[in-house]
């Protein structure tokens, strides 16, 4: 692994275009924690007493990646009201887009990044059942006014519908939309597209080392890339409480997942620390990179190749930023 390394090393001094190689240093940091943690997880046995827990070697504990974030995820339809269960799933590497302005501000990413997002196209399952159910009713409706004389394949019809519309009442009242459902019952399903669904992912539990990819590709119209220079400020000490979930999740699609009172003036949970910027001076495809360091609490250096000086402050929070990380205090 550590031969693996030092070739991803070597490959970026070859070429350092705009995208940095860091998602692989990421990966290969995930694959030597698994394999820790799968070594450390098959117990030893030291003798062939195996009834005595002293004897097994169960005391190391799984290690975590530094880097690795719990998310929450949710996906709702405003039209019917239905919203997915709110998802948590594990992430380690985060890239924002920068935005085509002059300049900004970290936080305006972060805030872009975990905002209410509005999806052009989803198909919404409770949107179909609610639209087969008025389907239903009222195909039932037109054939119970008919005269008593109808076919026998009208009557099978109608208490086919009767079956149907009571496993849908049953569904709409349960909230039980994804379960499966009767052949029958599927089969009278359409997709109905929603225009009024909206997305949004925020942390649960952010981690212990916040590294965070500020994206500059953007593309011409004609389809061109190119590098986008925006100048984005970011602070020594990044508190990311309102872009966390609290304890109090919400299903409803219009609103956020966790709600967060900006004129709190209570302590902060989720403070971070700068201790590393990466620079990317050239176009997309060329160019060359610098890593100023935290090394003491008020010190930095700046490392560029195999030069390392010692740099001031201002030179670190002057410069344009392609990856940040952060530490939590």
């Amino acid at each position: 692994m550590t031969e693996y390394l030092k070739t991803i090393l070597q490959k970026s001094h070859e070429t350092q275009q705009e995208q940095p190689r860091i998602p692989i240093v990421v990966k290969a940091l995930n694959e030597i924690i698994e394999l820790v943690n799968n070594t450390q997880n098959k117990p030893k046995v030291l003798s062939s007493r195996v009834n005595e827990i002293s004897e097994l070697d169960l005391s190391l504990k799984a290690v975590r990646s530094p880097f690795t974030s719990l998310m929450a995820d949710r996906i709702g339809c405003a039209t019917c009201g239905n919203s997915s269960a709110i998802r948590h799933q594990p992430a380690d590497q985060f890239s924002f887009n920068v935005p085509m302005t002059p300049e900004c501000q970290l936080e305006d990413c972060l805030k872009d990044f975990t905002q209410l997002e509005l999806l052009d196209e989803y198909n919404c399952r409770r949107c179909s059942i609610i639209e087969a159910n008025r389907r239903m009713k009222s195909e039932l409706d037109q054939l119970s006014s008919q005269p008593t004389s109808i076919s026998k394949d009208k009557k099978k019809r109608i208490k086919e519908l009767k079956k149907l519309i009571d496993e849908i009442q049953s569904v709409l009242k349960n909230n039980d939309e994804h379960s499966i459902f009767s052949q029958k019952l599927e089969a009278e399903l359409f997709p109905i597209m929603s225009r009024a669904t909206t997305k949004q992912t925020m942390f649960s539990r952010p981690p212990k080392a916040l590294m965070i990819h500020l994206s500059r590709s953007s593309y011409y119209r004609k389809g061109q890339i190119f590098k986008n220079n925006c100048k984005v400020n970011f602070p020594e000490i990044l508190i990311m409480d309102r872009f966390t979930t609290t304890y109090e999740l919400n299903r409803r699609a219009e609103t956020s997942i966790s709600r967060h009172n900006l004129n709190d003036q209570t302590k902060a949970e989720h403070v971070y620390q700068l201790v590393s910027v990466v620079v990317h001076f050239g176009n997309h495809t060329s160019g060359h990179y610098i890593t100023f360091r935290r090394v003491e609490e008020i010190n930095w250096i700046k490392v560029s190749d195999e030069d390392v000086i010692r740099c001031e402050k201002y030179e670190v929070f002057g410069a344009n930023p392609t990856i940040l990380i952060y530490q939590r205090l």
